[in-house]
């Protein structure tokens, strides 16, 4: 009976597991484009993005939301890459393949859709430019493709949830900005701390040793600004007469993140807030963890007795029962 019901269950996972992946990759990860509806403001619809307007894309593949676009990819990313969490029945190897495949697809079919749209309404030769367009694909492929490893790698070593942490904190800031009522820096500094701290002692559920990768968390956290430095003077320069060419593009783009990573240039006190508030709930997580729910089994234990000449053990229940001789 119950292998009649194995494959449908098991199908019926599979699809679960297929639509989460899409839903967190596209919807959520880039959910400031979604709640914008799928439009360029018109405010931005000018100069090289100029025919946009009102103009429906699945992604966006402008130029001058460059910034969004790599934050989202990698939200997108990391979030869809954690899915098979979420389905401990499940082999690991199966929710790695379903969960990569899915997020392939979905990334290809957006940026299919969104390249198509560009190529029909753009009246900008800028907007529509192959070459432009075939840059930005990149990015988003590139980010899409690195949240998603640093996400199924969390599924298959616990301790890694740390970096994933880190990664999504550190675009946090951008992609909260990126809202159609954006949230102000501070406020993305303190959510992003928030969830670096979340991560860092997820991190430690099963063992302490797992607090050796909050270094790298904290690393990646870190890189958040000169990564925001970097997209920010592509969406500047990207446009007609703003570069000379790619080389020249790429080079300013390493200065300006490279000046990021002085000490000085961007505050320390989002990731100091997320290691005191990850050392201070970590000792209540761990024992509360420790703890057995009113509904677990307890561990059963064993109480010598001595045995009369009648009796015996059961070892099944630890039971005394009496033996009658013959």
């Amino acid at each position: 009976m119950a292998d009649r019901h194995r494959g449908p269950r098991l199908w019926g996972a599979v699809a679960l597991m297929a639509l989460l992946s899409v839903v967190l990759f596209w919807v959520v990860g880039f959910l400031p484009w979604v709640l914008g509806g799928f439009v360029l403001p018109a405010v931005q619809a000018t100069g090289p993005a100029a025919g946009l307007a009102g103009v429906r894309l699945a992604v966006p593949l402008v130029a001058v939301r460059l910034p969004e676009l790599v934050a989202s990819a990698l939200v997108g990313g990391v979030l869809a890459g954690i899915v098979p969490i979420a389905f401990p029945r499940l082999s690991r190897l199966l929710g790695v393949v379903v969960t990569g495949s899915i997020v392939l697809a979905t990334t290809s079919t957006v940026l299919a859709a969104s390249r198509r749209s560009l190529e029909q309404h753009a009246s900008s030769e800028f907007a529509a430019d192959g070459r432009v367009v075939q840059g930005l694909v990149l990015v988003v492929v590139c980010a899409a493709m690195l949240g998603l490893a640093v996400g199924l790698a969390a599924t298959v070593r616990h301790g890694l949830v740390a970096v994933a942490a880190g990664l999504v904190a550190a675009v946090l800031p951008v992609w909260l900005a990126a809202f159609p009522v954006p949230v102000p820096g501070p406020a993305g500094q303190a959510l992003a701390a928030v969830a670096l701290a979340v991560g860092l002692v997820v991190s430690v559920h099963r063992t302490a040793w797992s607090a050796l990768l909050w270094p790298v968390g904290l690393a990646l956290a870190w890189l958040g600004a000169p990564l925001a430095a970097g997209a920010g003077y592509g969406a500047d320069r990207l446009r007609p007469g703003g570069e000379a060419g790619a080389g020249s593009l790429l080079r300013g783009a390493l200065d300006a993140a490279t000046a990021k990573l002085d000490p000085g240039a961007q505050p320390w006190w989002p990731w100091a807030l997320a290691v005191v508030l990850a050392v201070a709930v970590l000792p209540v997580a761990r024992v509360r963890r420790g703890r057995r729910g009113p509904g677990e089994p307890q561990a059963e234990v064993s109480v010598p007795r001595p045995r009369g000449p009648g009796t015996s053990v059961s070892p099944a229940r630890g039971k005394h029962t009496a033996t009658r001789r013959g």
